[in-house]
């Protein structure tokens, strides 16, 4: 229903997930245009001018709409926060598309960093937009993207080698 009162906190990757990708972002603009108060979106890693161009948002939206939309999309993705506290009875929480770089040792750096950036291919924005945690820790595990060396994955960071770039923690 309408976010009348009911807050909701949208984590990123709005496009390249299908072919209505551009009508995804527009609907969630027009919420965040009605429901200032209560529609929040962060960056993904999708909310990047190469990602995007790669995985096809850009082709979809210059298709559909032109290159301007297209350019004004990434003005808009440039300007998204990369993350959000949530308070509730039960804690307060830090929401974030990807994980914390190990280069964080403050929460008041994400305050402090130039948000507008385009990612690279490390660095804090890669990590907070590309980090991924680890879901299963077995060493016998047979699925080798979630499976890591129980001692090298306890309260660790390590290279992400699915993705080519940021970490697994």
């Amino acid at each position: 229903g309408e976010p009348l009162r009911r807050t909701y906190l949208f984590l990123g990757d709005y496009v390249d997930r299908g072919n209505f990708s551009c009508e995804v972002l527009l609907y969630l603009f027009s919420l965040k245009c009605e429901f200032q108060e209560y529609v929040w979106l962060l960056r993904g890693n999708h909310e990047s001018r190469a990602t995007c161009g790669y995985f096809g948002f850009k082709e979809e939206c210059e298709r559909k709409y032109g290159v301007e939309l297209f350019n004004k999309c990434c003005d808009t993705f440039q300007a998204m926060p990369l993350a959000a506290t949530i308070s509730t009875p039960g804690g307060r929480f830090f929401c974030l598309h990807g994980g914390i770089s190990p280069n964080v040792t403050d929460l008041h750096q994400f305050a402090e960093f130039d948000r507008f950036a385009e990612p690279d291919m490390k660095g804090f924005l890669c990590d907070v937009l590309w980090a991924d945690p680890v879901t299963v820790v077995h060493e016998d595990d047979d699925d080798e993207l979630d499976a890591v060396d129980r001692k090298q994955a306890m309260g660790a960071y390590f290279p992400n080698t699915l993705r080519g770039c940021s970490y697994r923690f």
